[in-house]
């Protein structure tokens, strides 16, 4: 059995993992403001807050992940900057460098789909050919 993997390949998954850090660091930060600011409480919300104050709620921000495009929308984003020839394992290299990659199957019903649908022409088993110009011939 063998393996090949290529340099950018773990470039990329590097920079996926890199920012998977800086994440957990951010929520790390957040999460240990909010034990040190209970514990200084030390049970005397009431204390700081005034009585009758039993409760107290706050909304933390969310800071909004956008939505990574999936399936035929993110194989028609790749094929609109590159029209042409593709195979399936290059569409899901380029997805995997765009991190928009779910799975192979996944990549593998989208192509099929957009065939169905007109939008790619099968060539040979795994390879689809997707013509240029496609969303203006779908809009007209």
């Amino acid at each position: 059995m063998s393996f090949t993997i290529s340099l950018q390949q773990i470039e990329s998954a590097l920079e996926r993992a890199a920012r998977e850090v800086e994440d957990a660091e951010r929520r790390l930060t957040a999460l240990n403001k909010i034990a040190e600011g209970l514990r200084d409480l030390n049970g005397h919300a009431a204390d700081a807050l005034g009585e009758g104050t039993m409760q107290i709620a706050f909304s933390l921000p969310v800071e909004k992940v956008p939505k990574s495009p999936r399936g035929r929308e993110a194989i028609r984003l790749v094929v609109k900057e590159r029209p042409g020839i593709w195979t399936l394992a290059e569409l899901r290299e380029e997805l995997k460098r765009r991190d928009w990659f779910t799975s192979n199957k996944a990549v593998e019903v989208a192509a099929k789909r957009l065939r169905t649908s007109g939008e790619a022409r099968y060539v040979r088993p795994g390879v689809y050919e997707f013509p240029e110009g496609q969303e203006e011939r779908d809009a007209a």
